[in-house]
């Protein structure tokens, strides 16, 4: 973590020097969290070692795709098709138009997001 005048703590600068005598490499790159360095393990992983979490660097918009966000369109696929399910339900046994209305539009909604997400998973 960073103190209020920006500057890294010493337990971190320690965990640092730790890393670096075990064969870590510190990078250019800063963690886009804190901006301390980042650090290459020796097991080839990239740590932000103030935040303690790993970082996935990607060079291009389309990398990031095809690292990071797969595992999170699949959630949300999922997540969509349970609210359409919901949905469904409702709509059986709606008679009022207006609430009837809003739930289509809802659908609508969802259906677009949906192949927009599997689109992008192609």
């Amino acid at each position: 973590m960073l103190n209020m005048e920006g500057r890294i703590l010493e337990s971190n600068v320690k965990k640092m020097a730790e890393a670096l005598k075990a064969g870590a490499t510190m990078l250019e790159e800063s963690c886009p969290q804190c901006s301390s360095p980042l650090f290459k393990l020796p097991s080839g992983e990239i740590y932000c070692l103030t935040c303690n979490r790993r970082v996935i660097l990607v060079k291009s918009d389309e990398e990031a795709l095809e690292t990071g966000t797969p595992a999170a369109l699949n959630l949300l696929e999922e997540t969509l098709v349970k609210k359409l399910l919901e949905l469904e339900q409702k709509i059986r046994v709606e008679e009022d138009t207006k609430n009837l209305q809003n739930h289509l539009n809802l659908t609508l909604s969802y259906l677009e997001a949906l192949e927009k997400i599997r689109r992008i998973k192609r």
